[in-house]
């Protein structure tokens, strides 16, 4: 009903439940979102007084120390594509997800200050703080270019080829950002009230990188063993970003649909789990 006034009305409603109703109310405050996200990935550049030489250096630097262990003293093999290229691109997709993942994690311990003293979604915060993750993937890209480049100069060989399946690579990106949010909604709700989650999922994620094919190509891994590799969700997703950049590696579309398939379980309880946990929260924090 209008005010006779003309001033606007607020209408107090019970909240509404179900995963929908949080996506929604995310959307509506859709400018939070972005808010956030834009200083979260300020405060990652100004950490430091080098600011994004010391982000480049930090992300670079052990991708070119493991690809000299690996591909120089271990001989990793990878293919028709240089180890160190193999490597890169490789951990492109990887640290998207892991630093996200770790991110969103954090999320809410971090920002307690602001949660106990002014009301919006707190959806939100998990969401945004993947922008880490996003930054660390946008200066990998970078590297990739350059690594691109340098071999074009020295072998005079352009190995990303012009083909429809470079779309896939879009698609890998997405799931693996979408599967570290999802999987953030767990694990930022549980690290509210224990913030030693935080350093579980850390130690964790060491394990998972091992089991994800980054270092290694899946022909590496003996034959009775690849059941387990392609268990893992990340294998999908990492194996047709490669596939779909480099050519190099195996494109199972059955394992990128249950990552899918996966993502969709995950995300849609991580939500419920979410909206359930959010109103203890402000009393754990």
């Amino acid at each position: 009903m209008a005010d006779p006034a003309g001033a606007d009305v607020w209408v107090v409603e019970p909240r509404a439940m179900g995963a929908g109703a949080r996506v929604r109310e995310v959307w509506r405050y859709r400018g939070l979102l972005v808010y956030f996200s834009r200083q979260i990935l300020l405060d990652q550049v100004r950490q430091s007084p080098l600011s994004w030489l010391w982000l480049i250096l930090r992300s670079g630097a052990p991708i070119v120390v493991t690809a000299f262990v690996f591909g120089e003293v271990a001989r990793f093999g990878s293919g028709e594509v240089p180890y160190l290229l193999f490597l890169i691109v490789g951990m492109t997709g990887w640290n998207l997800f892991e630093f996200s993942l770790l991110a969103a994690t954090r999320s809410m311990s971090q920002h307690s200050r602001l949660l106990t003293r002014v009301y919006f979604p707190r959806l939100i915060l998990p969401v945004a703080s993947t922008a880490e993750g996003v930054l660390r993937f946008g200066v990998l890209a970078l590297l990739v270019l350059v690594v691109l480049l340098y071999y074009l100069v020295t072998q005079g060989r352009w190995y990303v080829q012009a083909r429809p399946e470079l779309l896939l690579s879009l698609a890998a990106v997405l799931l693996a950002w979408l599967f570290a949010v999802a999987l953030g909604l767990w694990t930022s709700a549980l690290d509210a009230p224990s913030r030693d989650v935080r350093y579980s999922v850390r130690y964790f994620l060491r394990f998972w990188f091992f089991l994800t094919p980054v270092l290694y190509p899946l022909s590496l891994v003996p034959e009775r063993w690849e059941w387990l590799i392609w268990l893992n969700p990340m294998t999908g997703i990492v194996e047709t970003f490669r596939w779909s950049l480099l050519g190099v590696g195996e494109l199972s579309l059955p394992s990128l649909a249950a990552s899918l398939g996966l993502l969709v379980i995950v995300g849609v309880g991580g939500l419920l789990f979410f909206g359930r946990a959010e109103a203890s929260l402000l009393d754990s924090l």
